[in-house]
């Protein structure tokens, strides 16, 4: 697991390694001695301390170590052997290198020269607000942990509904959501991606339950990593406006929005906030929109007649062809302003941003296969 999550931390960097290992070793070369003390006590010599910290390192990121020493190795990097240790990235040097930095990204005490690093590597950014949380790294986000800085204000979200309706979907009379595995599964890969913002709409006719599917992964929430879930409400929404600039997630978010129509430029806005901030976001954010309309769907047009009725002049049934819905359309349209650039393309969007509800067919609504009505 180890070597796992050295390579998820080496893979979004590797295309910078020419221009950063030498500044990664330039640092080291300076640093590497006093933590090396730090860790393994000042009564040893340099080369125990070099040594003890070799061996380390080789355990956190579960590498073979290579025939050199690690004392040696280390010794002609502190000494500003450095250039030549990564003139030729055949060798191993340069993965040791990288597995140092790696390295102190997991304890405590490394953390200091992991960010001296990555400020000079990423434009005064942290490796984790560039490209993520660090796998297996001392500060990575944990579920229902307190956060190691105020985060500041956070969104009013609604967990719980009530209404008076005895069929109304938050009374969840039936206890599992019939018919509708696809659609399931499609919103739990939208909830485990590993994007920092993107967001997902149900769509359907009135009484598909389009609400009752993102109830039900609001309350299993934290079963998907989510510390916080729930409606935000046009109110709430508009109580927060001057809030999600500098909004820091305290804990990964799963924000819905049950109906859009009415409420677009105001979420618009928020969404090109997010969207324009999405790499730095501490923790990840997922909008789920609930609306009839799909988004994709931006017109009427006549459906073909039936097979024994001429075109004639038909006055309907129509059917929704392909171009953005209005209300996308006024939606986009505020985020655009923010973000410049559209919701609707696929770095903002999962797959293709549309879970569309349909009718179901009578197996669908097989209730025999260990599904029980709650009385």
């Amino acid at each position: 697991m180890s070597a796992t999550n050295f390579y998820r931390f080496k893979y979004p960097i590797e295309d910078y390694l020419p221009d950063c290992l030498p500044i990664i070793a330039r640092i080291l070369c300076k640093r590497l001695p006093g933590l090396a003390e730090t860790l393994h006590g000042e009564n040893a010599t340099k080369p125990e301390n070099l040594e003890a910290l070799y061996k380390r390192i080789l355990s956190v990121t579960d590498q073979k170590p290579s025939r050199k020493e690690g004392h040696e190795y280390f010794t002609g990097l502190v000494n500003n052997g450095w250039p030549s240790l990564i003139a030729n990235r055949s060798n191993k040097n340069s993965n040791r290198i990288l597995e140092t930095y790696y390295f102190l990204h997991t304890i405590e005490m490394g953390k200091v020269i992991a960010t001296e690093i990555d400020r000079k590597l990423w434009d005064e950014d942290t490796y984790e607000d560039r490209f993520g949380p660090v796998p297996g790294g001392y500060c990575s986000p944990i579920p229902d942990a307190k956060p190691l800085v105020d985060s500041g204000p956070q969104p009013a979200l609604q967990t719980k509904v009530y209404h008076e309706l005895d069929a109304h979907y938050s009374r969840r009379k039936i206890e599992e959501l019939l018919g509708r595995d696809d659609e399931k599964a499609t919103v739990e890969r939208f909830l485990k991606a590993d994007d920092g913002f993107c967001w997902l709409q149900i769509a359907g006719e009135g009484g598909k339950g389009k609400s009752r599917l993102a109830y039900d992964y609001i309350l299993r929430a934290k079963d998907f990593g989510y510390g916080k879930a729930g409606f935000l409400l046009r109110e709430n929404l508009a109580n927060f406006r001057e809030h999600w600039k500098s909004w820091t997630p305290d804990k990964p978010h799963l924000i819905v929005f049950d109906y859009v129509i009415g409420a677009e430029a105001e979420i618009g806005k928020m969404m090109g906030i997010l969207a324009q901030r999405k790499r730095k976001l501490r923790n990840k954010v997922r909008v789920l929109l609930v609306e009839r309309q799909p988004w994709n769907k931006g017109g009427l047009q006549l459906a073909p007649p039936p097979a024994n009725e001429s075109e004639g002049n038909r006055l309907g049934p129509f059917e929704l062809v392909d171009g953005q819905a209005e209300w996308f359309s006024q939606l986009n349209g505020a985020s655009y302003e923010i973000a410049n650039a559209s919701l609707a393309h696929e770095e903002f969007r999962f797959e293709s941003g549309i879970i569309e509800l349909r009718k179901l067919r009578p197996d669908q609504l097989d209730t025999s296969k260990n599904r029980r009505i709650m009385s």
